[in-house]
């Protein structure tokens, strides 16, 4: 009985020293994130906003749009006036739904393309699926 409880107590203490030097090492790697990661994390944790009042207006302006070509077209010159603006990716995604309602398939693989090239973590935070 006294060797079986020894036993248990040097495994429990073995796996205390494992577990300890597990949350050691990932509490390292959470410190060893880059200024540049950490506010891309804080930036998808809001939605997309607009800087400027200007930018919303032409946003609010693009996104009335219901035809999936006018939508379209929309968003190319939204993009071109506005290129770093958060909202390219709303008014690409509502085109590619668009497209995909009217069942036109390469139209909305060109749009979801256009998407990840906004917002390559897209693929991640919405896929049921890893690719």
């Amino acid at each position: 009985m006294k060797r079986t409880a020894v036993i248990l107590g040097k495994y429990l203490a073995m796996l205390s020293i494992a577990v300890c030097a597990t949350v050691a090492q990932s509490n390292g790697q959470a410190a060893q994130q880059t200024p540049a990661r950490r506010a891309r994390q804080r930036q998808r944790q809001r939605p997309p906003q607009a800087k400027t009042q200007p930018e919303f207006d032409a946003y609010k302006a693009a996104a009335a749009n219901t035809d999936p070509a006018a939508l379209e077209k929309a968003s190319d010159d939204f993009a071109t006036k506005f290129p770093e603006s958060e909202l390219r990716v709303l008014l690409y995604k509502n085109a590619m739904r668009l497209y995909q309602n009217a069942n036109n398939a390469d139209k909305t693989e060109a749009m979801g393309r256009k998407v990840l090239s906004f917002d390559g973590d897209d693929r991640k935070r919405w896929s049921s699926s890893p690719r």
